[in-house]
């Protein structure tokens, strides 16, 4: 493995985190007419949840992207056999 391979596989976690983080989120102000089911006060996820949909967080995961981006455009992907 590669130093870009390597780059590849830490964004992929830092985006798939931030978009897990989003979700959650994002159903947990639905209520339960709207197909709500995610409870978040008082849940062992609570803070977890809070982080990974954290401006912080949400904030490196555009850096992240962007910069996958850029190093992409320098070393474009290849298949290997």
């Amino acid at each position: 493995m590669d130093s870009f391979e390597l780059w590849i596989a830490v964004v992929a976690c830092l985006v798939g985190y931030g978009e897990v983080g989003l979700w959650l989120w994002r159903e947990s102000n639905k209520s339960k007419e709207e197909g709500g089911w995610v409870v978040i006060e008082g849940k062992l996820y609570e803070q977890w949840m809070g982080v990974y949909n954290g401006k912080e967080y949400q904030d490196a995961v555009r850096v992240g992207i962007e910069a996958l981006e850029s190093k992409i455009t320098e070393v474009p992907p290849s298949r290997k056999q």
